[in-house]
C-alpha cells in the first residue's frame, strides 16, 4: 500500500456516519458511497488545555476537565455535498483504505489506456 501525500484526492467506498455538535444540537447523517475526499496528512497525538479551546467547542462535559487528549492519525476531509467538509482522523492506513480509494484523475485514466 503506497503512502498518501497531503492533497491526494480520495473517493468514499463505504458509507460513513458523521456526527456534529452545533450549539447544543447534535446532527447525524450518513455520507454515501462515491463522495469526494481529500487526504490532509498525519497529526500527532496531543494534549489541549480546555481553556484554550474556542468557547463554542466547550460543552457541559468538557468544562469539567483541565485538558483533553486528542488522538493522532491520518486526517481526511470528506465533502458533505453542500460545500462543507466533514473531518475524520483515522488511526492507521488500514482504516483509511477501509473507507477510501485513491481517485483516478482523467490523466491517470489516459495513461492507463
Amino acid at each position: 500500500m503506497s503512502q498518501l501525500q497531503p492533497g491526494d484526492q480520495l473517493e468514499l467506498i463505504k458509507p460513513l456516519m458523521y456526527r456534529e455538535h452545533n450549539e447544543g444540537a447534535i446532527s447525524e447523517f450518513e455520507l454515501p458511497i462515491g463522495r469526494k475526499a481529500e487526504y490532509f496528512g498525519t497529526v500527532r497525538s496531543r494534549r489541549l488545555n480546555v481553556e484554550d479551546l474556542h468557547p463554542e467547542y466547550i460543552n457541559g462535559e468538557l468544562m469539567h476537565y483541565d485538558s483533553i487528549d486528542l488522538p493522532g492519525g491520518h486526517n481526511v476531509r470528506v465533502d458533505d455535498g453542500h460545500g462543507f467538509g466533514c473531518y475524520y482522523t483515522f488511526k492507521d492506513w488500514n482504516e483509511v483504505f477501509e473507507y477510501f480509494r485513491v481517485s483516478r484523475t482523467k490523466k491517470d485514466h489516459q495513461n492507463a489506456v
